[in-house]
């Protein structure tokens, strides 16, 4: 009777996650995504090419949002309760309006992968070493002239692509990087590389 009682809560946990699965979808327009019903079903959302100046300051409330794609549209600012949305795991910004990097971004703790090319961010903010997960982090064809040496504190961080932008040199300690398998830095005119970049691995 035991047996059969574990064997019935093992289904009962499955069956709940599938139909939990099941019921996490994509949606591309935020009028579908925001209709009252399906705001916990969201967990992607594809909103590329549709010319957005801004986000509804009410974006977090998409509580099981995983995916956000936002590429080739007009923003400028992620609304602060982003925060709120505490299962994103990757966030794609590229060719938008960006010129400072979005501290709201730096609380979604589960962060693992941000891409943001083609875009003016001028610099990157300390507390960047908060994204403890982040394993990629594209920021290729920005306005970078320094990196904050809490970059090297991103221990999880393995792909790294700043092509395109104006650094003149790197902080001691992104040498100290072992773990980072892709480093891209072609494009940077007056970056000083020390020998020490071909002895990270």
């Amino acid at each position: 009777l035991y047996m059969k009682y574990i064997l019935f809560l093992f289904l009962l946990s499955s069956f709940s996650q599938v139909s939990a699965q099941a019921a996490c979808g994509k949606y591309e327009s935020l009028k579908k995504a925001f209709k009252e019903d399906n705001v916990e079903s969201v967990c992607e959302l594809d909103l590329r090419n549709q010319n957005l100046k801004e986000l509804p300051t009410n974006l977090g409330s998409l509580v099981n949002l995983e995916i956000l794609h936002l590429e080739n549209n007009k923003l400028s600012a992620i609304p602060e309760s982003i925060v709120n949305s505490k299962k994103l795991v990757r966030v794609y910004l590229d060719d938008n309006s960006f010129t400072i990097f979005p501290e709201a971004l730096i609380k979604l703790e589960r962060l693992e992968k941000l891409s943001m090319n083609n875009n003016d961010i001028k610099e990157l903010p300390t507390t960047i070493s908060k994204l403890k997960y982040l394993n990629y982090l594209s920021l290729m064809n920005n306005q970078l002239t320094t990196l904050p040496k809490q970059i090297g504190k991103l221990k999880k961080l393995i792909y790294l692509n700043l092509i395109s932008n104006e650094l003149v040199e790197l902080p001691q300690n992104l040498y100290d990087m072992h773990h980072l398998e892709n480093l891209y830095l072609g494009s940077n005119g007056s970056l000083k590389i020390s020998d020490d970049i071909y002895e990270m691995r």
